[in-house]
């Protein structure tokens, strides 16, 4: 029996002695009786960059050297068919080296989106609504104003990556002894 490992997977384990070399899993079963069969069981695993929606479709070759017709392959069938669903669990912290600033004075947030995984992080986009008293300066990364919420269009972050985006405000003039 010999199992080609379906593309965009990795192997993991094979039940029953089964052994992977070059992308394929092999089991040499001794007999099978007539009428009879055998269970086997392969676990795969999927890649953390694997886009959300991927159909996983997997076909087995079984061979006997007593069966005059030759190899038979199961047919696909897609009520078998895995479907990819990604999960990305996301962190956010906001700081400032500057916690005193005097009016009318520039300073500067650090926001750092962290994907804790398990998957990659597709379609990543990073709001942030400007406080009360502070005007837009600039943004990196793209960052870009809108109606007081500024916006980073990130993409995607791999699992156990961080991105760090900047946003440098002003101190509004009539705020006396605000601290932010």
């Amino acid at each position: 029996m010999t199992d080609a490992l379906p593309a965009g997977t990795v192997f993991e384990s094979a039940s029953m002695g089964g052994t992977f070399a070059a992308g394929t899993v092999s089991w040499n079963i001794a007999e099978i009786a007539a009428g009879g069969e055998a269970t086997l069981t392969l676990v795969l695993g999927i890649p953390a960059n694997t886009a959300a929606g991927t159909v996983i479709r997997n076909v087995a070759v079984a061979n006997s050297a007593d069966d005059p017709d030759g190899p038979k392959e199961n047919a696909p069938d897609p009520d078998n068919d895995v479907t990819v669903d990604t999960a990305a669990t996301l962190a956010i912290a906001k700081t400032t080296a500057t916690p005193n600033v005097v009016v009318g004075e520039t300073f500067t947030y650090t926001i750092t989106v962290t994907n804790n995984g398990p998957s990659d992080a597709q379609q990543v986009v990073v709001t942030d609504a400007l406080p009360a008293g502070v005007s837009f300066v600039s943004a990196d990364n793209g960052g870009s104003l809108d109606n007081g919420v500024v916006s980073w269009t990130v993409g995607t972050l791999a699992a156990g990556a961080s991105v760090n985006l900047s946003l440098e405000v002003r101190l509004a003039a009539d705020l006396a002894n605000a601290r932010r």
